[in-house]
């Protein structure tokens, strides 16, 4: 990531000025950190995700999704978070003698770890960036997506024009070097079209189990929604964050 400069607007994205240990923390401020044993991810040691507490929104979110949609999700996610926690530990233990394109338990396991470990952290971040209806669109984060689109309503415009276009994650990303925000179109099994080099802002949901219960096909209906209920603070803050420059 670029070193310690003074502060500019580049590509629309607003530089830091604080410094962060190397690497990307995802989480905003306001979400806890995910409980882990182990020294960290990977083949040779354990990490435990504990799945997190969104029951906030069933308040925060009265009027636009009910209960019962966001139990449903929130049930779903859950087994993003327990398949996660079964592939990496059978990752410690599984031969990797005769890995093959083919077929072979542990190249298995790791074509589908991108799917538990998307769906996961995808979630996390959708359900962490909505809150309360009508809060205030940050400054430093309009000016960001007005240099990248033209203007706010291009911006808004092109991320609804993406979620029609998809059965998948409509993102908000942040170019790392270059500092422009980008729109991220994500298909397949929250793995196709993901772009590299990018911190992830803000990721809408547009699968159908998020929104169904509630809306049936009225899809535009319920991007309208989460529009509307975004916390654009927690977006700012994940952008603050990915401009933080990292300490060699």
């Amino acid at each position: 990531m670029a070193e310690t400069r003074k502060a500019q607007v580049s590509g629309g994205c607003r530089p830091g000025s604080r410094k962060r240990p190397s690497g990307f923390h995802r989480d905003a401020a306001r979400e806890k950190p995910r409980e882990a044993t182990g020294a960290g991810l990977g083949v040779d040691c354990l990490t435990i995700h504990q799945a997190k507490d969104y029951g906030r929104l069933v308040a925060e979110c009265h009027g636009f999704l009910s209960e019962a949609q966001l139990r449903a999700h929130f049930e779903l996610y859950h087994g993003y978070v327990k398949k996660l926690n079964e592939i990496e530990a059978l990752l410690r233990t599984t031969s990797r003698e005769g890995a093959s394109y083919s077929f072979a338990a542990y190249s298995e396991l790791r074509r589908r770890e991108p799917v538990a470990y998307n769906g996961t952290f995808l979630h996390e971040l959708y359900f962490g960036s909505l809150g309360p209806p009508k809060a205030e669109v940050p400054a430093a984060l309009r000016q960001a997506e007005e240099k990248a689109y033209g203007s706010w309503d291009h911006a808004m415009a092109d991320l609804k024009a993406m979620t029609q276009s998809t059965h998948g994650w409509v993102m908000v990303t942040c170019e790392l070097g270059s500092e422009r925000v980008r729109h991220n179109l994500v298909h397949s099994e929250h793995d196709g079209g993901l772009f590299a080099n990018q911190a992830v802002l803000l990721a809408i949901d547009c699968w159908e189990h998020a929104y169904f219960l509630d809306s049936s096909l009225r899809k535009s209906d319920y991007v309208e929604g989460v529009l509307s209920h975004l916390n654009w603070a927690v977006v700012q803050e994940r952008l603050d964050r990915a401009l933080l420059p990292a300490v060699s």
